[in-house]
């Protein structure tokens, strides 16, 4: 999947004025995350989401930047400017929206990039039957919003594998036709079997989520446990269970990490029944 898309931003003749760069960037990402919530959650659910959905949050942010006269505090003059209001602001201030307005959307909330960039990936690209995702490089960087976490501090997390035509996010492969296969699935997954082992050594949330689906599969009468045990063993456990309830609401139906979230979290089927 790539975001091939076209743009052309047009600042309006009528604008409000000036505002500092970081109150304005303050502005847009609330307008923008409110939308998301009400807007690709809930019942007024408009678009659902894909890269699209992506592009048309960007659109909301882009809504706040350009309508003011200046910025003050934004560096370089014209052209110049331009870029760096698109690139090193308008860009993460969208993957922000869409995961800040997501977590809100389900009455959460997601503090660590792995798990912000692993939760944007899931939700914005198809699952791929039989396989995991795969992107293009310029993608994967419009999805960080961490500036100081790039391709390679990903892949060191385990979060991506890098190939020579693009990257593969780090998921369970999307054969979970049952139980036992998505179980298989996880099962394949080096953390998930050390964890299983005994070995609770989680480096991202990513990797104790997918230790948690799999457990709630597994072992649903004991999950409750398994969660509060793991409170005094890692700090990712909120950001874990903050993925799942995300995934629970909005992943396809077909996949594979969709139904042992629901098991995790669902209101109907799920076996834990505390916030995060």
């Amino acid at each position: 999947m790539s975001l091939n898309k076209s743009m052309v931003i047009v600042w309006r003749k009528k604008t409000e004025g000036q505002k500092l760069i970081q109150e304005a960037i303050k502005e847009a990402l609330n307008y923008a995350s409110t939308w998301v919530s009400t807007r690709l959650l809930g019942k007024e659910r408009i678009i659902e989401l894909s890269i699209d959905a992506y592009i048309e949050v960007l659109g909301k942010v882009l809504e706040t930047l350009t309508k003011y006269e200046k910025l003050i505090g934004l560096k370089g003059e014209g052209v110049e400017a331009i870029e760096n209001l698109i690139t090193n602001y308008a860009f993460p201030v969208t993957a922000q929206a869409l995961v800040e307005g997501l977590a809100k959307g389900v009455g959460t909330k997601i503090n660590d990039p792995h798990a912000v960039f692993y939760t944007l990936v899931k939700v914005l690209l198809p699952p791929k039957r039989g396989g995991r995702r795969k992107m293009d490089s310029t993608t994967t960087i419009f999805l960080n919003i961490a500036g100081n976490m790039d391709a390679n501090e990903l892949q060191e997390s385990e979060i991506i594998e890098k190939e020579k035509d693009g990257v593969i996010l780090n998921e369970p492969e999307n054969d979970g036709t049952d139980v036992n296969s998505t179980l298989a699935s996880l099962e394949k997954l080096p953390h998930v079997r050390d964890a299983i082992d005994g070995k609770y050594e989680f480096e991202t949330p990513v990797q104790l989520l997918h230790y948690l689906e799999y457990e709630a599969l597994k072992h649903s009468d004991k999950l409750q446990q398994i969660v509060n045990d793991l409170r005094n063993k890692t700090r990712f456990v909120d950001d874990a269970i903050a993925m799942a309830k995300i995934f629970a609401e909005v992943l396809n139906d077909n996949d594979v990490e969709k139904e042992p979230c629901k098991s995790i979290v669902g209101k109907k089927e799920g076996i834990l029944r505390f916030t995060s």
